[in-house]
């Protein structure tokens, strides 16, 4: 952007998770990234040439770290004060006092759990979705069978403090930031659970279309899971893309296999599992959040092959609004409810979250791209060929 674009004097960079240690200077801009996580602050010292109407910079060594050794500023400080209680207020308000305080310490762990990988099962994943799974399961009364969550939806990692007052402790507010993200139809903050029921054969277009979306679109769309394991081949998602308009061509190959957990609680390696069959009619609860939700149906509309329908136990039809869970009270079930819900149940993060479990198994073979662009080229080489010879005989008879 600096260099395509004239007279910007300066761009902070953000949400990125990286840090410039020296400024970049293109075109006369100052670029800077001054890191993540409160980690460090960046501080500039600038100077304007009034004739020049150029910005520079006078400080090359703007990094500041951060640590508890800095008093807190008390303007800032009641700030966030008055910020916190207006907080605990809406949270023993939602979760009618089960929960009073943002700042109150829910789980304990003595390593991390969190995402270490784009497009693979991750330990993060495996947590929250067994607490979405598990969570649900008591809401709405009926065992849940298996829960989605989107990468794109997880938004941190449960990094435990090292502060002598937080050694080894998670605490409410960091819990809730993992699944925090957008509103549901009571336009209350974050996304609400739903609930339905799919058969055999949708949950397989699901993890087909999870496939075919993350290779198109990126990460932010491979699902982790909880209740089932699957192995699949990326290269078998689709048979090409269409030049020019990026379209693709699905060929519904890349689901290998798909077992569903029978056992109690939250997932493990034992052996309660059953194969789940690509065309089998029988249905199976189904939990997720309302983002993930809403657009894997859409998939279906595109592409029929993979067409998903949510429906009730009795296999009646139902809308997105309607799957909604609801608490006792008609609040709606927050995602970052059944986080914040499972981990004080819990207390203790279990030694099973340490590494992942073989939930999603990558079993890649040759990409059916290669066998279709080959055929293509045959055929082109064949018109070609055809046209050749049709032009021959023309050239012969004149």
């Amino acid at each position: 952007m600096a260099k395509k674009i004239k007279g910007i004097d300066i761009i902070l960079g953000g949400h990125d998770h990286i840090q410039t240690p020296n400024p970049l200077i293109v075109n006369q801009t100052i670029i800077v990234h001054s890191g993540h996580y409160l980690g460090s602050m960046g501080k500039l010292e600038l100077s304007f040439d009034p004739k020049t109407h150029h910005v520079k910079l006078e400080n090359e060594n703007y990094i500041q770290e951060i640590g508890s050794d800095i008093a807190e500023d008390s303007t800032i400080y009641s700030y966030i004060q008055e910020s916190v209680s207006r907080l605990d207020s809406f949270i023993q308000q939602y979760t009618n006092g089960q929960f009073t305080d943002i700042q109150e310490y829910v789980l304990q762990s003595t390593f991390d759990v969190k995402k270490d990988a784009d497009f693979k099962e991750t330990t993060i994943g495996n947590f929250l979705t067994d607490a979405m799974r598990i969570e649900a399961g008591k809401i709405t009364g009926d065992k849940v069978d298996l829960a989605f969550q989107g990468n794109g939806v997880i938004r941190g990692d449960i990094i435990p403090g090292t502060q002598p007052w937080s050694k080894g402790k998670f605490d409410f507010f960091d819990m809730v930031t993992l699944l925090g993200l957008g509103k549901g139809p009571d336009h209350s903050p974050a996304y609400p659970m739903v609930s339905c029921y799919l058969t055999e054969g949708e949950i397989f277009n699901a993890l087909e279309a999870t496939i075919m979306l993350s290779q198109l679109y990126g990460d932010m769309f491979f699902l982790q899971v909880s209740g089932i394991k699957f192995t699949y081949d990326p290269g078998k998602s689709m048979w090409l893309k269409i030049p020019f308009i990026n379209t693709p061509i699905p060929a519904s190959k890349a689901v290998k296999s798909v077992f569903l957990y029978t056992g109690e609680g939250r997932q493990d390696n034992s052996k309660n599992y059953i194969e789940l069959h690509r065309h089998g009619k029988r249905l199976y609860h189904v939990v997720t959040d309302y983002y993930v939700a809403s657009f894997l149906p859409m998939v279906g509309k595109v592409l029929p092959k993979l067409k998903i329908t949510f429906k009730d136990k009795a296999g009646n039809e139902k809308s997105l609004d309607e799957c909604v869970i609801h608490q006792a009270d008609g609040k709606e079930f927050k995602s970052w409810q059944s986080s914040v819900l499972y981990a004080k149940e819990l207390g203790e993060i279990p030694p099973d979250y340490q590494k992942t479990q073989g939930r999603i198994v990558q079993q890649a073979g040759i990409p059916l791209r290669v066998w279709s662009y080959s055929v293509l080229a045959l055929v082109l080489l064949g018109i070609i060929y055809l046209v050749k010879r049709l032009l021959s005989r023309k050239k012969n008879k004149a």
